[in-house]
């Protein structure tokens, strides 16, 4: 029992990285949560598709990302895949696992 309590507590916190990635476009929202706050990122203003990463508990990162929604910055946004990481979800049910590393204002 105690194993596979183990196995689900690392599956889910996202401890296995497999790839990484770089993205650019606007912050739109920036939303609190349990375990990961989400940011959703849209590639232009006008688009009606955002695309949601996860932060960790990261207060400094988080305002950054908020601010650069407020002034409407581009930014470069650099994250990682993770294999286990508990899935988040948006309202239309897309599930997002990648998680923001950092980023930079274009």
């Amino acid at each position: 029992m105690k194993t596979l309590l183990i196995i689900m507590v690392l599956f889910c916190c996202g401890c296995w990285e497999y790839s990484d990635g770089k993205t650019v476009g606007y912050v739109t929202t920036v939303e609190g949560g349990v375990f990961w706050d989400t940011v959703f990122v849209r590639a232009e203003l006008e688009s009606s598709q955002s695309d949601g990463y996860a932060i960790r508990k990261n207060k400094e990162l988080k305002e950054q990302l908020l601010q650069s929604s407020i002034d409407r910055k581009r930014v470069e946004i650099t994250y990682s895949k993770h294999m286990g990481m508990a899935r988040l979800c948006d309202d239309g049910n897309n599930c997002h696992n990648d998680e923001i590393i950092s980023f930079k204002i274009l």
